[in-house]
């Protein structure tokens, strides 16, 4: 839209310096990598708003050109904006991916020959770094997310199963173990005192 200009009068030296710093700061900002595009677009509609209200007294062409190339360069910086994300997300996404892939295959270690305490730890520090990811990192969609976290819960209680079966399996040997052990003993002391008593 074009800019509206008002007649010279009281303040006029006053306003086209203040309209011109008003550029200046946002083509700065727009320029200033660590501004995010919707900070410069809230600068941008602020000076449209101030011109709309106080009018414009000076170079209303250059004032009009510098916010056209402000909102080119507004386009732009969304668009680079979008791209970042869209980096970020993939970086992210490639990471659990990573997390769930580790835990799969943690969890699908032969019974025999897995070391459940250091696969244990190694499951805790990869849930760790998860929540790490989820606090810090870049957001994914909700339906990858869900999607690997799925996969994720799903090694973990194998895993887990896998764990307590082992462990009761172990109890379960030496404990019949133990009863054969005490069996023995027991024939043996029963053969003991049957040969003292033959001897008596």
């Amino acid at each position: 839209p074009a800019v509206p200009a008002r007649r010279r009068g009281s303040g006029s030296t006053r306003a086209p310096r203040d309209a011109r710093d008003r550029q200046a700061l946002l083509e700065a900002r727009l320029a200033n990598p660590d501004v995010s595009a919707k900070e410069v677009a809230d600068g941008l509609t602020t000076l449209k708003e101030h011109v709309e209200t106080t009018g414009v007294v000076g170079d209303v062409p250059a004032l009009q050109a510098t916010i056209e190339r402000v909102e080119a360069g507004l386009a732009t910086k969304r668009a680079h904006e979008a791209e970042h994300r869209a980096a970020a997300r993939a970086e992210a996404t490639a990471a659990r991916e990573a997390i769930v892939v580790e835990a799969e295959q943690i969890a699908g270690q032969p019974v025999a020959s897995t070391q459940w305490k250091t696969s244990g730890e190694r499951m805790r520090t990869l849930l760790d770094e998860w929540k790490q990811h989820q606090r810090s990192g870049a957001k994914l969609d909700k339906a990858t997310e869900s999607a690997l976290w799925q996969r994720f819960s799903h090694a973990r209680n194998s895993f887990d199963k896998a764990r307590r079966a082992w462990f009761a399996d172990l109890e379960s040997s030496r404990a019949e173990a133990r009863a054969t052990k005490e069996a023995l003993m027991e024939r043996g002391r029963a053969s003991l005192r049957r040969g003292l008593g033959a001897c008596g």
